[in-house]
C-alpha cells in the first residue's frame, strides 16, 4: 500500500520546532508505513526555487495540516503569505477536505493574520496552546482520516461521496429534468439541498463538509466527467463490419438522462427506418428496436465497473450490428447462463444509480432489462441479443433487419393515420408512390398526374417536403426541383 502524503504548513521561524516535531510524531508513532510527512526543512537545495519546490509537494499530498500562529509571514507578489498560498493551492488541488488547520491559542492577529483564520474556518480547525496538545489534536484528525478512508472504501462506488464535490455542482436543470419524469412538482434553487438529502439521498458529511455521493454526481452534475473522469459514452457508426473506417463519432460525457437521450439519438441518426404506406397509413419500422437498444445503454450504464477508470462505455454501429460495451464482467455467481433467467439474476452493481433509474421509471426490479431486450427483439421479428464477456468487458450484439428482406413489414404494427395527420388523398397517393415505389416528382408532373394546378402541386409538395416526409432535389445543372425519399437515408 502506497502512503498517504502529508503536507505540514507553517511560519519557517515561528513553528520550526513544532513541524519538525509534528513529521517525528507522524511517521515514528503514528504509522511509519501509513504517512509520508513533507516539511519546510525537507526542501533539497537543488537549485530550483522555494516556491516551485513547496507549492509541487502540496499539489501532490494527500493531507494538509496547517499551523497558524503570532507571525504572518512575508507578504508576497500575489498579496498572501507562503502559508496562505499553500493552504489556498491544496484545496484548490486536493480534495479539501482532508485540510487540518490548528490556530494558536490567546494570540493577537493583524488584519492578514484574521483573514486567514476566516479561511480556516471554512475547514476543519482546532485550537491548541502547547506541542503536547497540539499532537494530540493531530493524532485525532488523522485517526479520523483513515476511519473515513475504511468507511469509503467498504461501500459501493455509487454510494461513495464525491471529495471534490458540493452542492454548487448540482445542476437545478438536470434535477428539475429527473423530477417531471416522476410527476414531482419541480423545484426551485434554494430546496436543492433539500432534494439531495431527503429525496434522493445522495448527500454526506465528510469532516463536517458537505459532499455528493458520486450517483448524485452522474446523475445531476452539469459535468459529471469532471468529477468521475470515467463517466462517458464512445458512440461510433463505422462503414462496414469492422472499425477501419469511422464515417461518424463522437465522446459524449452529459450526465446520465441527457446522456441516454444523446445516444439514443445518434443511433436513430445513424440507423435506418424503413417505411410502406398501406391504405391512409404510414408503416414505420425501425432498423432496430430503439427501445431496445435503450435498454441495452440503460444496463450499460446501470450495471458497469466504475472501478475501472481508464475505460468507457461504448455503443458501436457496424452494417450488420450494434455491439454495446460495458466494462467489468459479471458479478458471481451470475454467469452468461443465469442471466437468461430473472429468478437467478440476482447480483448487481450500483444499487443507488439502479434506485434512480427506477425513480423515472427506466428500470424495473433487478435482472429484468436482460429478458426485456430479449422480447423485444423477438416481437419485432429479431434474434435475440447475443452477450459475451471478454477480458472484463460485458458485450451487448444487436443484430438489426435485412433491409432487402419482405419480412420486415409483416411485423405488426398499426402505424400512423396519415390522413389524420392533415394530408389529403393526393398527397398520400403522392407518398405512397415515393415511399413504396421509389418515384420522384416535379411540380408538373405531379400536377399532370393528379390533374390539378401547378400552384397545388406545389403547395402539396412543399407541405410534404417541409413536415418531413420527403426531401427536395436540385439535380446537377438544373433549376427544376424534384420531391423524392430523403437520401440520408438510402445512404445508410
Amino acid at each position: 500500500m502506497s502512503k498517504y502524503k502529508v503536507f505540514v504548513s507553517g511560519n519557517q521561524k515561528e513553528f520550526e520546532n513544532e513541524r519538525i516535531a509534528i513529521k517525528k510524531f507522524i511517521e515514528s508513532e503514528l504509522g511509519p508505513d501509513i504517512f509520508k510527512v513533507f516539511i519546510f526543512e525537507d526542501a533539497p537545495a537543488d537549485g530550483f526555487s522555494p516556491n516551485q519546490i513547496y507549492l509541487g509537494e502540496v499539489k501532490n499530498s494527500d493531507i494538509f495540516i496547517g499551523l497558524i500562529g503570532n507571525v504572518y509571514g512575508n507578504i508576497h507578489k500575489d498579496g498572501i503569505s507562503a502559508s496562505e498560498k499553500e493552504f489556498d493551492t491544496f484545496r484548490e488541488t486536493n480534495n479539501s477536505a482532508n485540510t487540518y488547520m490548528f490556530i494558536l491559542d490567546n494570540i493577537n492577529p493583524d488584519d492578514n493574520t484574521k483573514k486567514f483564520i476566516n479561511k480556516a474556518h471554512k475547514v476543519t480547525y482546532k485550537k491548541f496552546n502547547n506541542l503536547d496538545t497540539l499532537l494530540k489534536e493531530i493524532k485525532n484528525s488523522l485517526s479520523n482520516f483513515l476511519l473515513n478512508i475504511k468507511k469509503q472504501n467498504d461501500i459501493e462506488f455509487d454510494e461513495k461521496l464525491n471529495m471534490d464535490s458540493n452542492i454548487e455542482d448540482i445542476s437545478l436543470k438536470e434535477i428539475n429534468n429527473f423530477l417531471k419524469r416522476t410527476s414531482h412538482e419541480i423545484i426551485k434553487k434554494e430546496d436543492i439541498r433539500n432534494f439531495l438529502e431527503n429525496n434522493t439521498k445522495v448527500l454526506g458529511e465528510y469532516n463536517n463538509q458537505t459532499k455528493i455521493m458520486n450517483a448524485g454526481i452522474l446523475f445531476f452534475a452539469d459535468n459529471p466527467s469532471e468529477f468521475i473522469s470515467q463517466h462517458e459514452i464512445k458512440v461510433a457508426r463505422f462503414q462496414g463490419t469492422d472499425k477501419v473506417n469511422i464515417i461518424d463519432n463522437e465522446d459524449m460525457k452529459y450526465p446520465i438522462l441527457k446522456l441516454i437521450a444523446e445516444v439514443e439519438k445518434f443511433v436513430k441518426k445513424q440507423t435506418n427506418t424503413y417505411q410502406r404506406i398501406e391504405g391512409f397509413n404510414r408503416i414505420d419500422i425501425t432498423q432496430y428496436p430503439m427501445e431496445a437498444i435503450r435498454e441495452g445503454i440503460i444496463n450499460a450504464i446501470a450495471h458497469r465497473n466504475y472501478e475501472i477508470k481508464h475505460s468507457s462505455i461504448s455503443v458501436f454501429i457496424f452494417k450488420d450490428r450494434i455491439e454495446i460495451t460495458s466494462p467489468g464482467n459479471l458479478i458471481p455467481p451470475v454467469t452468461l447462463k443465469s442471466i437468461q433467467n430473472v429468478k437467478n439474476y440476482y447480483s448487481h452493481r450500483n444499487e443507488k444509480i439502479c434506485e434512480l433509474f427506477r425513480r423515472v421509471k427506466l428500470m424495473e426490479q433487478y435482472g429484468t432489462g436482460i429478458s426485456k431486450m430479449n422480447s423485444i427483439m423477438e416481437k419485432n421479428g429479431l434474434e435475440k441479443p447475443e452477450f459475451i464477456e471478454d477480458e472484463h468487458l460485458f458485450k451487448i450484439i444487436f443484430r438489426g433487419h435485412d433491409p432487402n428482406s419482405a419480412e420486415i413489414f409483416e411485423i405488426k404494427n398499426e402505424g400512423t393515420n396519415l390522413k389524420e395527420l392533415g394530408l389529403n388523398e393526393r398527397q398520400i397517393n403522392a407518398l405512397t408512390l415515393i415511399i413504396n415505389n421509389n418515384e420522384f416528382f416535379s411540380t408538373k408532373t405531379y400536377s399532370e398526374r393528379f390533374n390539378v394546378s401547378i400552384r397545388t402541386a406545389r403547395r402539396d409538395l412543399n407541405k410534404l417536403s417541409e413536415e418531413g416526409y420527403i426531401s427536395k432535389y436540385y439535380p446537377q445543372n438544373k433549376k427544376i426541383g424534384f420531391f423524392g425519399k430523403h437520401q440520408d437515408d438510402e445512404n445508410k
